[in-house]
C-alpha cells in the first residue's frame, strides 16, 4: 500500500494493514507524523524510483498542509498509472501515461456560493485553496499534458459540498476527450 499523507482519511488504518502483513511505503515525514502507528512502515523518497515486485513505483513531492505528501507514478510494464490526491497543483509532466487516477475536490463557483451562503467558512475555503485540486487547475493541468496514450481518467475525493460529480466528469471529458470515471468514497 502506498500512502500520499498522515491525515486521517489517508492513513487511519496504516497500522492495521502492517500488523496483518500489508507491507506499506510512504515518505519520511509521514511516517513521522504518524509515529507508532508507522513504525514498520518502508520509506520511499521523491523522485527516487523504487521496485515493488512487478511494480515500479516513482514517488514525487505534491502541495499539501501535511509532513511531505507524495503523489506517484505506478509502473507494470504494461500500463503508467498517475496517482495524485490532495495537492492543489502539480508542476511535473509525466510521459506515457495510459491512466491518471486524480484528486478534483472542488469547483470554485460552488465554493464562493457555499461560503457566501454560510456554509463554508473562510478558514475552510482558504484551506481548500491551498490544498486541493479544483476543477479550474486540474483542466488547466490536464491541457498541458500530453494524453495520447491515456486510456482512462478516474477523478477521486471529490467534495460532497463543494464538488458536483457529474459537472466534473462532464467537463474533464470534454477537455480530454478521454473517458472519465468517479471514484466513489
Amino acid at each position: 500500500v502506498l500512502v500520499s499523507h498522515e491525515h486521517g482519511d489517508h492513513a487511519k488504518s496504516v497500522m492495521q494493514l502492517i500488523d496483518n502483513g500489508v507491507a506499506v511505503y510512504m515518505s519520511e515525514g509521514t511516517k513521522a507524523a504518524l509515529g507508532d502507528a508507522a513504525k514498520y512502515a518502508e520509506v520511499v523518497r521523491p523522485d527516487k524510483i523504487k521496485n515493488i515486485g512487478k511494480w515500479r513505483i516513482q514517488p514525487f513531492r505534491t502541495q499539501h498542509d501535511a509532513a511531505e505528501p507524495l503523489g506517484f507514478v505506478i509502473e507494470d510494464g504494461e500500463d503508467r498509472l498517475l496517482f495524485a490526491t490532495d495537492t492543489f497543483f502539480l508542476p511535473y509532466k509525466f510521459l506515457n501515461l495510459t491512466q491518471i487516477m486524480v484528486e478534483c475536490n472542488y469547483a470554485l463557483d460552488i465554493l464562493d456560493k457555499n461560503l457566501l451562503s454560510g456554509r463554508v467558512t473562510q478558514s475552510q475555503a482558504k484551506r481548500l485553496l491551498t490544498s486541493h485540486f479544483s476543477l479550474h487547475n486540474l483542466k488547466s493541468y490536464l491541457r498541458d499534458q500530453d494524453l495520447s496514450r491515456v486510456k482512462v481518467i478516474y477523478l477521486m475525493h471529490i467534495s460532497s459540498v463543494n464538488g458536483d460529480q457529474e459537472r466534473f466528469k462532464k467537463e474533464i471529458q470534454s477537455v480530454t476527450g478521454k473517458p472519465v470515471k468517479i471514484c466513489e468514497a
